[in-house]
């Protein structure tokens, strides 16, 4: 009986310590995280300016569907989010499946360290690169177009409403991210080699092989890629502060930059608050979908 009361007397202090060690965590999670999100759901219901706030209760969500800005950068952000993420994964997993396809261990490495070595630029010299690129009298593009003998189609790449959204994304050619790369390969190299071995001895082709035999196996690793980018290209706007502050006219708004604007150049925080939890609501509805369609196809 005294060694039972010891032992449970043992796990409760136990216990008791790894609670002690998670509250710090705990409190900061709540202090960074929890109460700026609560903060913005409570002041959501009120005009605030920073300073005064009113109660209008769901005025700010009525406002959002009359808004047309809002709706014009929810469409931008549409067009933005399907190609970035198809050109997105598509390139990574050939990548990935090149680098797979080599046979000499010393080559494999080579390209993952030489794919992964990018990831270490900073993001707003990529920006600043691209911005140079697209410059309309200095840029690289219209140089080119130029020494071909087709100047006549140099233009305003981040100028014109026609083109400038899609010249973000064309930002990042050829789009191979180093850590995309790795996490595909890592699911290629936890394939059974059994399967590719009886592939091969059928005669199956590399884009058969790669869409029939590896594309199921590497459904996880997708997911995890579509859900993460999918969030990041929802909650970022900092091409269009950088580069086109959401023009020409709207052309290149998206939601998260409505949302600054709003809080920071029209002094409307609780309407931001509002296009926020909008934002959020959005990024959790499509995370289920993507998740959930893609759990349909695993094996």
């Amino acid at each position: 009986m005294r060694r039972s009361f010891d032992r449970a007397h043992g796990r409760r202090q136990e216990h008791g310590a790894y609670l002690l060690m998670l509250l710090p965590t705990f409190f900061t999670l709540c202090l960074f995280f929890y109460y700026p999100a609560g903060t913005a759901l409570y002041y959501s219901f009120f005009d605030w300016d920073g300073e005064n706030a009113w109660f209008i209760g769901i005025q700010n969500f009525v406002d959002m569907w009359f808004d047309p800005v809002l709706h014009i950068s929810l469409v931008n952000l549409a067009i933005y989010v399907v190609l970035s993420l198809a050109v997105g994964l598509a390139m990574p997993w050939l990548g990935a499946e090149l680098i797979f396809g080599l046979r000499r261990s010393s080559w494999r490495s080579f390209f993952q360290f030489s794919f992964l070595v990018p990831t270490l630029v900073p993001g707003i010299v990529v920006i600043l690169l691209w911005q140079f690129m697209y410059d309309p009298s200095l840029g690289l593009l219209n140089a080119a177009l130029e020494t071909l003998g087709l100047g006549e189609r140099a233009m305003l790449w981040l100028g014109s409403p026609k083109t400038a959204l899609y010249c973000f994304v064309g930002i990042g050619f050829p789009w191979v991210s180093g850590t995309s790369v790795l996490i595909l390969l890592s699911g290629l190299n936890a394939i059974p080699t059994s399967v590719h071995e009886y592939a091969r001895l059928e005669g199956v082709g590399a884009i058969r092989r790669a869409w029939e035999i590896d594309f199921p196996f590497l459904v996880g690793q997708i997911r995890l890629l579509a859900i993460t980018g999918c969030i990041g290209l929802m909650q970022s706007f900092g091409l269009q502060l950088i580069l086109t502050l959401g023009g020409p006219g709207t052309s290149t708004m998206v939601p998260g930059y409505h949302m600054y604007l709003n809080a920071f150049s029209y002094d409307r925080l609780g309407y931001a608050s509002a296009l926020g939890l909008f934002i959020a609501a959005i990024i959790l509805l499509l995370t289920v979908v993507t998740s959930r369609f893609l759990r349909t196809e695993e094996i």
